[in-house]
């Protein structure tokens, strides 16, 4: 293949994928943004929808999306019983949540809700988690793990499909599935 049929290739590619962009981003995002906004005005609780942030990369599901006295709040349930706090973990993944609806709708939700096995609480979306989930988010994507940071290796393979290092198994660098 010549130099100038492989830039021609490349280019129309290049168009292609800024044209699947954009087709993307306004027929996709408007149509997730009335769905919301649609289904959050009939019912106060809408099923799981699936959430797309292009804007920073990442997708989330919450377990439900409320509106309350007319304000989008995402909430999780856990399957643990109140232990007194709420584990960062968590506080995390509702971040997150928030962060989807905001891009998704223009609307900034105030709080979100983890609902455990005997207790709801109610965790601030503040200008500071969000700052802290935004450099999480930068941490995770300029970071790949060092062999100190990998889990011990796991003999039950069942186990795999769970563990967030699966595509980084430190047993060779061995994709498993």
């Amino acid at each position: 293949m010549t130099e100038t049929r492989l830039f021609y290739l490349l280019a129309g590619l290049l168009v292609l994928e800024l044209i699947l962009g954009l087709i993307l981003r306004f027929l996709v995002k408007p149509r997730q943004n009335e769905l919301l906004n649609q289904d959050l005005v009939s019912d106060p609780k809408i099923k799981p929808v699936t959430l797309y942030g292009q804007k920073y990369g990442i997708v989330g599901k919450p377990d439900e999306i409320r509106n309350i006295h007319g304000e989008i709040i995402p909430a999780e349930y856990k399957s643990t019983v109140w232990s007194g706090r709420v584990y960062p973990s968590h506080i995390m993944q509702l971040a997150a949540y928030c962060l989807l609806i905001e891009e998704n709708t223009g609307r900034r939700p105030p709080y979100g809700i983890i609902h455990y096995k005997n207790h709801e609480e109610q965790v601030p979306y503040t200008k500071e988690l969000r700052s802290s989930l935004l450099t999480q988010i930068k941490r995770i994507r300029n970071e790949s793990p060092e062999e100190k940071d990998l889990p011990p290796v796991c003999e039950n393979t069942r186990r795999c499909a769970h563990c967030g290092y699966a595509w980084y198994c430190h047993t060779g660098q061995k994709k498993l599935f």
